[in-house]
């Protein structure tokens, strides 16, 4: 078995090969065998997270999570994982054209917060750039009533 790879400073920072590398090769000695590695552009994933706080009206105020927060990427079997930046954004440049599944693993969180729709799946294409947005937001807390109280004078 071999292992064929592709210098990545033989293309341009754009372009990326159609299947993850390194490519394992069987050849038996006996033929010559050919393989085409075929190059293709990029996609890029963009976006933030924004936390929306209970307290204000209409849930209006947008802000970064204080909480380091891990996003992470799949196709197949190719996976790639980072941390949101300080605020809230983060940025996926170079990515294979194909169905990707993006999660946002919102454990860090605390109790009180809640992730809207951790995970998405994408189609990334050629040459596009993808903007996501993932929203957490703080749940008021709830009142529960034990008992009746009666106050009397």
């Amino acid at each position: 078995n071999y292992y064929l790879d592709v210098d990545e400073n033989s293309m341009a920072p754009n372009e990326t090969t159609l299947v993850p590398l390194p490519l394992e090769f069987h050849n038996n000695g006996d033929s010559v065998q050919t393989c085409r590695i075929l190059v293709t552009g990029t996609a890029i994933l963009r976006g933030r997270v924004e936390l929306v706080r209970a307290d204000q009206p209409n849930g209006l105020h947008h802000e970064a999570p204080s909480q380091p927060l891990t996003l992470e990427l799949r196709n197949g079997d190719e996976r790639l994982r980072t941390r949101v930046d300080a605020d809230g954004t983060f940025r996926y440049p170079g990515l294979r054209p194909g169905t990707w599944t993006v999660t946002l693993d919102g454990g860090a969180l605390p109790e009180n917060f809640l992730l809207e729709q951790p995970r998405r799946t994408l189609q990334l294409r050629s040459g596009e750039e993808y903007q996501l947005l993932f929203r957490v937001r703080e749940r008021r807390p709830r009142l529960r009533m034990q008992s009746k109280m009666e106050v009397g004078f």
